[in-house]
């Protein structure tokens, strides 16, 4: 059953503001501690290292990165591998 419902062309453009602003509030971007992956400076924080050190950590491969463009990434799952083998 469908719903009527009569309202002024104020009204109607504030009911389609506030659920386009309901449905946008869901999408925002999450924690980044949800996210599955860290940017090199959120890396190096997780890994307690320098920058530097995890640039020498990336080029060893001891830490795995992928790109998203030309931003580099690491997966937090890489991030607790490396954490679990190291201590």
């Amino acid at each position: 059953m469908e719903t009527i419902i009569q309202a002024s062309a104020t009204e109607f453009i504030q009911m389609v503001r506030d659920a386009v602003r309901e449905e946008l509030s869901a999408l925002k971007p999450t924690a980044r501690e949800d996210r599955p992956a860290a940017n090199k400076k959120e890396a190096a924080a997780a890994l307690r290292v320098s920058l530097s050190t995890l640039e020498r950590l990336i080029k060893s491969g001891e830490v795995p990165i992928f790109n998203i463009g030309k931003k580099v990434f690491i997966k937090n799952a890489d991030i607790e591998a490396y954490l679990n083998k190291k201590g």
